[in-house]
């Protein structure tokens, strides 16, 4: 930030034009390049007592349980 307030005051920058760069850079994922990571097992036991406990306040709602992935 200090370089452009020096360039501003030496008055290389005309503020009445803004320029944004919209490059798109792809990205390195690869489906077929993949580590498997663990997951613990608290992880696991948390996420499903946490699925009922969703599940049964949709049902009081009288909504649908969530589909799980």
């Amino acid at each position: 930030m200090k370089t452009l307030e020096i360039a501003e005051k030496e008055g290389f920058l005309a503020l009445e034009q803004v320029y944004i760069d919209s490059t798109h850079i792809k990205a390195s994922a690869n489906k077929k390049n993949f580590k498997k990571v663990n997951v613990e097992i608290e992880a696991k036991k948390y996420k499903n007592k946490l699925d009922k406990e969703i599940d049964l306040c949709r049902q009081e709602h009288a909504k649908k349980p969530f589909k799980k992935s």
